[in-house]
């Protein structure tokens, strides 16, 4: 069966018991050799295909290749640990199938008919009546039609509503708005940040859990007053348990994640892997090609974890696994930024048939400028980059993206940059148009936490002390320690021939220029070696290897290492130009004669300066190695100098 291939197939609020054999079969009889068919299959095969080259990097791994990534999961579960917080009280509260319920309200005799708002094209929202044949948001019509069909029932249509459905919204806003600050995900969902009045609540025997529990019913009992739908509700110390809580017992119910550490671990290590809002079904289907299942069984894969996805990423699943998530409204809604124009893009699209006439696709896409235009002036925007977005009838995707000089508020001024990146694809057949502006003036600069920052780049680095001795007979062996207050003490012995046979890649990290090296042609098994001293330091602050202030004082440590390590090829100090792999940590250090002595501490260790074998310098990374890629070219010298690469 394919049916993992659709969206629609992942069971909702309300949907258990249905006959999911049934649900497939109808599925793939009527899907099969359409369009969207093939372009999923092909989407699939591609996740094979990386599943495929995972199981061999995997199976190619070597023992201390296992060690030291084990290693750093481990320093990820630290790390993770000591920022858990689940003191505060979260409450995601959703109301029971929004759109189809307004219907029902408004037409009490489709409360006993499985109701879908929607079409034969796509389906909005179903009542609970239909989940129960196994027919949900996001299915095509015509597939739960049929399903209804071959049980025996007859699926009711019923056309969009909206302004009813926002009506109904904001009467939902206005009782939750007197119990707290809140953001709504959608018109039927609401994040509400409840910790304030749960302590308010407490006290006098009442427990802050059965103030949460009082407060949640009474605010869902008003809901149900005010608008005559009903609502669900997670409350959890994280949103994230929030989230996932909400959809326990829907429909008209609500339930409390468990909050005391081991129980809320506990209780997350059962739940599915799909259950985590951010997991689709392509990361559900390579998390379980490694036999990760449940969340907790992210714990005991860590080395085959680190292989699959990025660094990102599995810092991200090991705090899902944690417990780690947001605790508050703006962690969830609102980064850090400046400016006055928070809205990001503005776009407009429009889904038909199959259509390849050029002159009803200009007319489309002229279409689209003016309800473009037309947002922008309503919220008094001005915006600088055009794209133009298709979907061909293979389902095929393509973006394109055009910058004007000046602020662009008309629908004409859209249409000279839309109509030229629209040719571009011209002729071709489409089933999908979307024209969306961005770069607004006055726009919010939104930080990355993740992205680096030109003031770390330019920061002035800690004061280091380091001592080095070379030694004449040609060994080399390193000794690194850290103080508790940041300061690095280190002493190193080098051989008198500086001969370094190596290779690295580079990138600058947190406005410092190494993390961590380790020599080479020293044995991969050596207790000696600066990348082990380093990262087994024993201070808390080296610990968390993974920490922002651990990377600081790392960082000082190796790059006294890396210089007295080298001292008898001339190296004085780090050179400003020197940059670092963060995926696969080579380090690249400047010397007083203008040439760079480059160190490899990667689980690879690539010996030789013209690697031709080294595509990926580490084996859970997917950034390719500048240098190894530069040296494959065969242009690569023993030494390379900076301006080189």
């Amino acid at each position: 069966t394919h049916a993992h291939l659709y969206v629609f197939t992942n069971e909702k609020g309300g949907m258990a018991g249905f006959d999911k054999d049934l649900q497939a079969e109808v599925i793939a009889e009527m899907s099969k050799g359409s369009s969207h068919y093939q372009h999923a299959l092909k989407q699939d095969r591609k996740t094979d295909d990386r599943i495929a080259v995972m199981r061999e990097k995997i199976a190619a791994m070597s023992e201390l290749d296992r060690r030291n990534l084990s290693k750093r999961w481990e320093a990820l579960k630290v790390a993770a640990g000591e920022k858990v917080e689940l003191s505060r009280w979260c409450v995601v509260l959703d109301m029971d199938a929004f759109f189809a319920s307004v219907e029902i309200r408004d037409n009490p005799t489709l409360a006993t008919k499985p109701v879908a708002v929607g079409g034969m094209s796509m389906i909005s929202t179903t009542n609970y009546v239909a989940r129960q044949y196994g027919v949900r948001a996001a299915m095509p019509g015509f597939i739960g039609q049929e399903l209804c069909k071959r049980q025996g029932v007859q699926l009711v249509f019923v056309d969009h509503h909206f302004n009813k459905y926002k009506e109904a919204s904001e009467q939902m806003q206005n009782v939750i708005r007197e119990y707290g600050d809140f953001r709504c995900g959608s018109l039927d969902e609401a994040y509400i940040d409840l910790t304030d009045a749960v302590r308010r609540r407490a006290g006098d025997g009442q427990t802050e859990e059965e103030a949460a529990e009082l407060l949640v019913q009474e605010m869902r009992r008003r809901i149900e007053g005010v608008t005559r739908l009903t609502c669900s509700a997670g409350i959890g110390p994280t949103f994230l348990s929030a989230k996932i809580g909400s959809d326990y017992n829907k429909p008209n119910g609500q339930f409390l994640v468990p909050r005391e550490l081991g129980k809320h671990l506990h209780w997350l290590s059962e739940l599915r892997i799909r259950k985590v809002h951010g997991v689709g079904r392509v990361s559900e289907k390579v998390l379980g090609a490694l036999g990760v299942e449940t969340i907790g069984d992210l714990l005991g894969n860590g080395p085959e974890v680190l292989t699959a996805f990025s660094p990102g990423t599995a810092s991200w699943l090991m705090n899902v696994a944690c417990g780690v998530a947001a605790t508050q409204l703006h962690d969830v809604f609102t980064p850090e930024h400046h400016g006055a124009v928070t809205r990001k893009s503005l776009s407009a699209e429009r889904t038909f048939r199959g259509e390849e006439n050029c002159e009803m696709l200009r007319a489309k896409c002229l279409e689209l400028c003016n309800t473009v235009a037309e947002g922008l002036r309503a919220e008094n925007l001005a915006a600088k980059s055009v794209s133009v977005k298709i979907k061909t009838v293979e389902f095929d995707v393509f973006t394109k993206c055009a910058n004007s000089g000046l602020y662009l508020k008309s629908a004409d001024e859209i249409a000279k940059l839309a109509l030229p990146l629209l040719e571009s694809y011209l002729p071709c057949k489409l089933r999908l148009m979307g024209v969306r502006t961005s770069s607004f003036r006055g726009q919010v600069a939104k930080f990355d936490p993740k992205q680096r920052r030109l003031d770390a780049l330019f920061a002035k680095p800690k004061p280091v002390s380091a001592t080095a001795a070379a030694s004449s007979n040609g060994d080399c062996s390193t000794t690194a320690a850290a103080s508790s207050n940041g300061d690095c003490s280190t002493t190193a012995a080098a051989s008198s021939n500086g001969d370094c046979s190596t290779t690295a890649c580079g990138d600058v990290v947190n406005g410092e220029d190494v993390v961590s090296v380790n020599s080479a042609d020293q044995d991969q098994d050596s207790d000696t070696s600066v990348a082990t001293l380093v990262s087994e330091m024993q201070e808390p602050e080296l610990a968390r290897a993974e920490g922002e202030a651990a990377q600081d004082v790392r960082t000082q440590a190796t790059v006294a290492c890396i210089a007295n390590a080298c001292a008898a090829d001339e190296i004085q100090t780090p050179s400003p130009a020197a940059r670092l792999c963060r995926a696969s940590s080579f380090a690249v250090v400047g010397t007083s004669t203008g040439y760079d002595v480059v160190v490899c501490c990667g689980p690879k260790r690539c010996a030789t300066w013209a690697c031709d074998k080294c595509t990926f310098c580490n084996p859970g990374s997917r950034v390719t190695c500048e240098m190894c890629h530069f040296a494959r070219k065969g242009s690569a010298p023993k030494r390379a100098r900076i301006t080189d690469w």
